[in-house]
């Protein structure tokens, strides 16, 4: 069977790129890609409206092409809403049996509006099991048996139990890292030949802030995975040639891991893993924990770190 995934393009322009001058891969589909490969004949492509600068017009033309059993589009900001409803309407007029899911912080909030604008499915939350349960009820079309889904049967708007949040994150499979391009990934500010590919080392938040979607989404717990399993990721992106990664953790570090951050970045030191990284935390637990910041300062691993304030 065939997955296509789609990052939509937003109508202002990429903020990565406009705030720090780099177009962040799409962690989140690659990531669902490789949970996709996990459960068996599953072909995979990816989209990114973003990096490859295409029109709506393309990507429907793509999809019809493609011609696949299902197709992702994220809805990580409400700006991608617009966007992404005219590429499902597009792709719909021309393949009526596809089965169309809107995943994302946005359809999360706003599921029942998503299906009125013509997709299929909405997954809430976190989207890793969902969707290897999605994969495996495509054989016989049934989803009543998938958790954390919005969906409709006939005129009825059915919702799913919740999927479990997933506590030992190194059980994911390998985001399938080889589905884009790296030359779409640049990292100018730094010169030529520069690349930048995300990783994920954790998810959640411990705190609570008032204008974060991040509590709300993946709630109020943190969950990490392992050092050995970052690694590996790390080995993975520099097989292919990228010589940044950025941490997408919504906070690097935190109180519980400050321990395990220090081991990470002596292993890498030891294994002479050079790699230069972008990373975002808080600014009180920096000042608070400055020998963090020590050990990661030999040359190997060049540092930019974007401090979020409470």
């Amino acid at each position: 069977m065939k997955a296509l995934l789609i990052r939509p393009t937003n109508p202002t322009g990429s903020g990565y790129n406009k705030s720090f001058g780099f177009m962040p891969t799409p962690l989140g589909l690659l990531q669902l890609a490789g949970d996709l490969r996990a459960t068996g004949n599953w072909d995979v492509k990816v989209i990114d409206m973003e990096a490859d600068l295409t029109s709506v017009d393309d990507v429907v033309n793509l999809a019809i092409s493609y011609d696949p059993d299902i197709i992702g589009i994220t809805l990580h900001a409400t700006a991608s809403h617009n966007v992404s409803v005219k590429i499902a309407n597009g792709i719909k007029k021309e393949l009526k049996d596809v089965i169309l899911i809107a995943g994302g912080h946005h359809a999360t909030f706003l599921p029942t509006q998503m299906l009125k604008d013509g997709f299929d499915i909405v997954v809430l939350g976190e989207g890793d099991l969902t969707i290897m349960e999605i994969g495996n009820a495509m054989k016989n079309r049934d989803f009543s048996n998938v958790r954390g889904i919005v969906y409709k049967e006939g005129e009825k708007i059915i919702r799913t139990p919740p999927a479990p949040l997933i506590e030992d994150l190194d059980k994911l499979p390998l985001p399938a890292f080889d589905l884009v391009e790296k030359e779409r990934y640049r990292i100018d500010a730094f010169g030529e030949n520069q690349y930048v590919a995300c990783v994920e080392t954790a998810r959640g938040c411990p705190y609570a802030c008032d204008f974060c979607s991040v509590t709300p989404t993946w709630g109020n717990k943190w969950r990490n995975k392992s050092n050995p399993r970052i690694l590996k990721e790390i080995e993975e992106i520099k097989k292919l040639g990228y010589n940044w990664v950025f941490f997408v953790d919504d906070i690097f570090i935190v109180w519980p891991n400050r321990s395990q951050r220090a081991k990470l970045f002596r292993e890498m030191i030891e294994r002479k893993l050079t790699i230069n990284f972008i990373t975002q935390m808080r600014a009180d637990v920096t000042a608070r924990n400055p020998e963090l910041i020590t050990i990661k300062s030999p040359p190997n691993l060049k540092d930019i770190i974007s401090r979020k304030s409470k």
